[in-house]
């Protein structure tokens, strides 16, 4: 009894916790959309379908160049971030600007513990070993500013 009440305080008070942010005053600053770790950073040419590499398996956000209406004006940068369970689990705005598409891609809810263990242990690269990278539900966020 105590361990399952000592659990739902946890997850209640630590994983949904929104700890106030405040970002930089000059405008060419970009924050950290998640807390967590950043897996990886690519930039990707105006047009460009970005892929994402995973296990050695390239996979297209077709999302992210959407319909001739939310096609994005110029490059992008592509940021993929691991949040673990110790991490606040709020997303925010990275840039001023606006929110060009929210895309939600349903799936399971795989263990993500190997992720986890070679991010706290410093060993690259962190998704080494992660079957849930393609297979866990995500959000895919398309800013502009």
């Amino acid at each position: 009894m105590t361990v399952v009440t000592v659990w739902l305080l946890w997850r209640h008070v630590w994983f949904f916790r929104n700890p106030k942010r405040t970002p930089a005053e000059t405008g060419r600053v970009v924050l950290s959309p998640a807390d967590g770790k950043v897996i990886y950073i690519r930039c990707v040419a105006k047009g460009a379908v970005p892929v994402s590499v995973k296990r050695r398996r390239s996979i297209a956000l077709q999302e992210l160049v959407g319909s001739a209406a939310k096609k994005p004006a110029g490059d992008m940068l592509v940021v993929g971030i691991f949040m673990s369970p110790f991490d606040v689990h709020y997303q925010r705005a990275p840039i001023a600007g606006r929110v060009d598409g929210v895309w939600y891609t349903r799936g399971t809810n795989l263990p993500m513990t190997a992720t986890w263990m070679r991010s706290a242990l410093g060993l690259r690269p962190y998704e080494r070993g992660a079957s849930h990278l393609f297979t866990n539900e995500r959000n895919t966020v398309l800013f502009s500013g």
